[in-house]
């Protein structure tokens, strides 16, 4: 165990590993959603979501309350983060749709009725147009 900063002395940062392990657990929360339904009236789950409702369920399942329930209220106090700082976790936001991005360049997200929750490449939903980044 480190002794505690001495007056004066810098506070050790985290390392780029750990800064976004909330992101890390609302991830490993919402891809264990795939292959669920759609439904903007059942949005929370447990059976399906919309979009926003499965990022809400994925950080409150992980402890951060207070996210923003539908995709007109983004920002709704999260930090933005650049686009090419993007880490797994963070929240992908274009009008209309928000998804949490898993990393090489896939996301989770709830999609539609006819697909559910799904991980898909950015690509395919965002058509390479991420317009926000996202971290709470």
């Amino acid at each position: 165990e480190e002794p505690a900063p001495q007056e004066g002395e810098e506070q050790p940062q985290e390392s780029s590993d750990s800064t976004n392990s909330l992101g890390q657990c609302a991830l490993a929360w919402a891809t264990k959603q795939v292959g669920k339904g759609y439904s903007q009236q059942a949005r929370y789950g447990p059976n399906s979501f919309d979009c926003s409702g499965l990022v809400v369920k994925a950080y409150e399942a992980c402890g951060r309350k207070n996210m923003p329930t539908w995709t007109g209220a983004y920002p709704g106090g999260l930090k933005a983060v650049p686009n090419d700082q993007m880490q797994p976790g963070d929240i992908l936001y274009r009008d209309g749709h928000v998804a949490l991005y898993a990393g090489n360049g896939e996301i989770v997200h709830a999609v539609s009725t006819k697909h559910g929750v799904k991980k898909t490449p950015i690509n395919g939903w965002f058509g390479g147009s991420v317009q926000k980044v996202y971290r709470p």
